[in-house]
């Protein structure tokens, strides 16, 4: 009879949750079922202006839902004319004080909704699917948001924000899949973009006219999206950005040479994301693979820092928070083995991390990246991550911990750039209305 009863508990193992004595599993808050998967990460803003957050998800469904952030109550939703695949963006693109959403499907069309009740503002027939995320950026100068995005027709297309006009297209040898970095590479406090194609290049572009100002070749398919960061501290921007060959790059911003590569035993379709996890006060470089792990590079040289293996592929995105109230920031990434991991990222002796924290069983795998927040003020974050099942979940924790890259592509307006991330933290601490009107700098500080 021991032995039975022994057999019983080591087979509920694996159902359960794990996490360390000091850090509890976040329990699930509320849900929100879609009737279609969900690729795409979800989104945060106050769309209605009304003080409060609101959670944007699109979903394979041809919907985007926009969902009361504390209670996960429907606001409104759109249908579009095929399958949404990546996130909105979002910004005041009419001047009304109000913020608005851009987001394409794989019917071809791009939108831009107002976030009050989603009334139509325009539309876009593209020549292929979009999958990619836009990007939200004033690329001419004039005082307006402009629109970028790539498309399954091999084109990156820029767009009038307010009234939906086409201003210039580039055309690649690839879909392209990636969402788009946009910030200054080069120092001329003008603003550029690069984006990855499924050609294997790596594009860096003039935004104002779509001019190509350099490009380079990776072994394979790009199908993650670049992080933009001051890592050396020159006063410009280093690209990272992931292939399919396995590698993790990173390329000088300027002129677009190869800094350092690191190669992980499986393709790589998780974005990276950018923050100092281990303490010693430089960027740092984490991302998913589908060897399993997920990894912590040193961005100063391109070693790695620690690894931690899940049981299944990665492909979603890492965002970084303290999520264990330690003081020192953590990695939160989703695996197709169906659990949610937290991982530790130093553990403030001799800045080595790696360790569990906890890992929250999933009813179905996420292939996004999550949002984490303290949504309704309460000094606690909660967690939002959609599901490959066709769910939102939004988690509750313990924890008051810091943000740090909160979300992906770092910012509302999808820059992928870490001193936005930053930023945008730093609004989110002092309140919903700074939020609101938060607007990343075109300059480095």
């Amino acid at each position: 009879m021991l032995k039975f009863f022994i057999i019983l508990i080591l087979c509920l193992i694996p159902l359960c949750n794990f996490a360390s004595d000091e850090t509890p599993v976040p329990d699930v808050w509320w849900s929100y079922s879609t009737d279609g998967p969900i690729n795409a990460p979800p989104v945060m803003a106050d769309v209605d202006s009304d003080g409060k957050l609101e959670v944007i998800v699109a979903s394979e469904d041809n919907s985007i839902y926009v969902l009361r952030a504390s209670t996960g109550s429907l606001l409104w939703k759109f249908s579009a004319k095929g399958p949404l695949l990546g996130p909105p963006v979002i910004g005041d693109l009419d001047k009304d004080n109000d913020l608005d959403l851009v987001f394409g499907c794989r019917g071809d069309y791009i939108y831009a909704l107002e976030g009050k009740q989603g009334k139509l503002l325009w539309k876009y027939l593209c020549g292929g699917a979009m999958v990619s995320a836009p990007v939200l950026g004033d690329i001419d100068s004039d005082g307006d948001l402009d629109v970028i995005i790539g498309s399954g027709d091999y084109y990156l297309t820029a767009f009038n924000g307010a009234t939906g006009e086409y201003l210039w297209k580039y055309e690649t040898g690839g879909e392209i899949v990636s969402c788009p970095a946009i910030g200054d590479i080069d120092g001329d406090n003008k603003l550029d973009l690069v984006v990855g194609s499924r050609d294997h290049k790596i594009y860096a572009f003039n935004a104002r006219d779509g001019s190509v100002k350099w490009s380079v070749s990776a072994g394979d398919e790009i199908i993650s999206s670049p992080a933009m960061g001051d890592l050396n501290r020159d006063g410009i921007y280093e690209i990272i950005i992931t292939s399919v060959d396995r590698k993790c790059y990173c390329f000088e911003g300027k002129v677009g040479r190869k800094l350092w590569e690191y190669k992980t035993e499986g393709a790589i379709l998780s974005s990276p994301a950018l923050f100092d996890v281990n303490g010693d006060g430089f960027i740092d470089v984490t991302f998913g693979s589908s060897d399993h792990y997920i990894y912590a590079i040193d961005s100063s040289s391109g070693k790695l820092l620690w690894r931690y293996e899940t049981e299944d592929e990665i492909t979603s995105s890492p965002v970084v928070a303290d999520i264990d109230g330690d003081g020192g920031m953590d990695v939160l990434l989703s695996s197709r083995d169906n659990f949610l991991y937290a991982v530790d990222g130093w553990n403030g002796e001799d800045l080595r991390g790696g360790g569990l924290i906890w890992k929250r069983e999933l009813t179905y795998y996420s292939d996004s990246g999550a949002f984490i927040i303290d949504a309704d003020r309460d000094g606690y974050l909660e967690i939002y991550l959609t599901s490959a099942g066709g769910k939102l979940y939004a988690y509750k924790t313990k924890c008051s911990g810091q943000l740090g890259w909160a979300r992906f592509a770092s910012d509302p307006f999808n820059t992928n750039v870490y001193e936005n991330a930053r930023s945008y933290v730093q609004a989110i601490s002092k309140g919903v209305q700074a939020m609101t009107k938060w607007r990343p700098p075109i300059k480095i500080k």
